[in-house]
């Protein structure tokens, strides 16, 4: 896709070896002289995939059919199952990228979650929420991050939906659509893991500075939680019902929770990295590449995890954003030499333009500093937001980007 990059390390590896990449058109990743790219209109189209994949098995075998993010996994397990590559299967595949499948297989391994009614037009939303009762959620079934996800308080709302042009990329989606109750949302947690034949080698349970869903930017990241915090204990336990409700052999997971009134809820699971600087952050807490974990998994290679424990927890703070031109920002330096700060890095520039409608993937840049526990989050975050600063000009009175 064509907001989705591989970290150079990755790409660095799959270079090493006859490397033919299917993608769509814009893709912005770039790939070494020789590289084979065939582009098709939709990673999701799997006709135009099996097509693809078809002029690459004429002229030799396909040794490993790799899926590096959400969008593709379900057309990949298809063709590996079509065509009798090693790897994740549709069955599995379909599994972690299918909201109303994924929903299904907890409520019959009894995982704690939200009731999910599927409709198949956005005229079937009204009947849905008025069953579940208003306020819901609205999601594509099949979909990536948070892509075309709305919460509708009402009828009003979704005729909005249902009419209004910036809503025109919702109502053209060509899958059936998931809707569910609005809960209140407490706490928002995630958790991340490893597994190889089967066994879990690798998982850490981390809190959201803030719930997903309207995030403030200046709120936006997650902390571990730390070895003795009962919440971490409950987490893993549900992470590790989830991969065998849906019966995971081989990958790696990233899955959401919510605390509610009336206890933790199952989110969704993914079988992918998770985003942001997540994967970062696992690094220089544990020592896990998660991203060249997942690499080697589909490669058939071995990943050879071996995480290490650390005191405390590490914060990733994502550096807030605003809609306009950037015209100043602080540096990276000033950043850097603040006390507990691990590691920081500025990914935004001075000309750089923030559109009015950007969402939780935009940061400013992103630092990790190293607290003791939950209790000193909150002021690493406030010292974090005081230390920097962004200046745009709105982008009424500036050209287009």
């Amino acid at each position: 896709m064509a907001k989705n990059t591989l970290p150079t390390p990755v790409i660095a590896h799959l270079e090493q070896h006859d490397l033919t990449v299917i993608t769509e058109p814009g893709h912005l990743q770039m790939y070494a002289a020789g590289t084979k790219v065939i582009e098709i209109p939709s990673i999701r189209d799997v006709t135009a995939a099996a097509a693809a994949l078809r002029t690459v098995l004429c002229k030799g075998p396909v040794d490993r059919l790799l899926h590096p993010f959400e969008l593709g996994q379900s057309v990949a397990g298809y063709l590996r199952s079509l065509y009798g590559i090693p790897g994740m299967g549709f069955q599995t595949a379909n599994v972690f990228t299918n909201k109303f499948a994924m929903k299904e297989a907890y409520k019959k391994a009894g995982l704690p979650s939200a009731p999910a009614h599927i409709t198949y037009s956005p005229e079937g939303i009204g009947a849905a929420a008025q069953t579940l009762g208003w306020p819901v959620i609205v999601k594509p079934m099949l979909g990536g991050g948070s892509m075309d996800v709305h919460r509708l308080d009402g009828p009003e709302s979704l005729r909005e939906l249902l009419t209004a042009p910036e809503y025109e990329s919702f109502r053209a989606l060509t899958v059936p659509l998931v809707v569910e109750p609005f809960v209140e949302v407490l706490a928002e947690f995630h958790c991340d893991g490893i597994v190889i034949d089967g066994a879990i080698v690798f998982a850490e349970a981390s809190e959201y500075l803030a719930p997903l869903l309207d995030c403030p930017p200046e709120f936006n990241g997650s902390f571990f939680l730390a070895a003795g915090d009962p919440l971490r204990a409950s987490i893993l336990t549900l992470h590790r019902e989830a991969v065998r409700a849906l019966d995971l052999r081989d990958g790696v997971t990233h899955m959401e929770f919510f605390r509610t009134p009336g206890g933790i809820l199952a989110g969704e699971i993914a079988c992918r990295p998770a985003g942001g600087a997540i994967p970062e952050a696992i690094e220089h807490a544990y020592g896990v590449d998660i991203w060249d974990a997942q690499l080697r998994i589909m490669l058939g290679e071995d990943p050879s995890v071996h995480p290490i424990r650390t005191e405390g927890c590490l914060v990733n703070y994502h550096l807030p954003v605003s809609p306009g031109r950037i015209t100043g920002l602080t540096a990276v330096e000033d950043l850097q030499c603040i006390d507990n700060v691990v590691a920081a890095r500025i990914t935004k520039k001075v000309g750089d333009v923030i559109p009015p409608n950007y969402n939780s993937s935009y940061a400013s840049g992103v630092v990790f500093v190293h607290v003791d526990d939950r209790s000193g989050v909150d002021d690493a975050v406030r010292r974090l937001a005081d230390a920097f600063s962004i200046e745009v000009e709105p982008l009424s009175s500036t050209a287009k980007p």
